[in-house]
């Protein structure tokens, strides 16, 4: 089984696209939000998902002063898990490949790997529309170097590591500490990497475009689809500053 945790909140603008793109390919999805996000809860509650969709409500964002703790809802979140199988974390922007859910299975994938995924970054609702109809290919867009980010990351809850970690954070099964979102899933990832190594970043975009290889681990591995990102990448870390999509 599937699992996803997606953090959303003040964008309905994103969930509302990807949501429904993503839903056939998840067992289940927690939807982690504030309490005060009222159109984020009605339109997750007014979604027919056949049980699929939880919707965690929680005041820990700003846990302690913090701008933006996602570590610590994605931990609590972890509570929750209905399967306690494949977990994905997910943003809100992302859209998974058609038939994520067979392709990703039909690997036979080990449960002790963390698996991450390249992401096709899409900046406007245009870029988006322009691929969906075929006036442009994947290939007509920026398909940034990396992965395993926070963008999307899957695990398998029996995993060692992850139990592991549970043991070792007292029952926080995420890294919880930092008050925002900009490392806190590079410290997740690299509990399965011996060393984990971007390329060099020279020149913008064109570097992007490089084949690199990227990782140099034990337990890391990058699946070979591409997601698409809906919006500005590299924002958002404490507060959204990106546009309405």
């Amino acid at each position: 089984m599937i699992e996803a945790i997606i953090v959303s909140f003040g964008c309905l603008d994103l969930l509302s696209i990807s949501l429904p793109a993503n839903i056939n390919e998840l067992d289940n999805v927690i939807i982690v939000t504030k309490p005060n996000d009222k159109e984020t809860i009605e339109y997750c509650k007014s979604r027919n998902y056949k049980d699929k969709i939880d919707i965690f409500e929680t005041d820990s964002f700003n846990f302690d002063g913090a701008a933006f703790n996602k570590g610590l809802a994605i931990s609590l979140a972890m509570n929750r898990l209905k399967y306690k199988d494949w977990i994905i974390t997910l943003d809100t922007d992302i859209i998974l490949p058609k038939d994520f859910k067979n392709n990703f299975l039909n690997l036979n994938p080990d449960i002790e790997y963390f698996y991450g995924m390249r992401r096709i970054n899409l900046d406007t609702r245009e870029d988006l529309l322009d691929l969906v109809s075929n006036k442009k290919k994947p290939e007509d867009f920026i398909c940034y170097r990396g992965s395993g980010y926070g963008y999307f990351s899957c695990v398998n809850y029996k995993s060692k590591t992850q139990q592991e970690l549970l043991r070792r954070w007292n029952g926080m099964g995420y890294p919880f500490w930092i008050k925002e979102a900009r490392e806190i899933d590079w410290l997740w990832r690299n509990n399965w990497g011996e060393r984990i190594l971007d390329p060099q970043f020279k020149n913008f975009p064109e570097d992007h475009f490089v084949e690199n290889s990227d990782y140099d681990t034990g337990l890391y591995k990058e699946l070979p689809f591409r997601c698409l990102h809906l919006g500005i990448a590299g924002k958002n870390h404490e507060i959204r500053t990106t546009k309405i999509f």
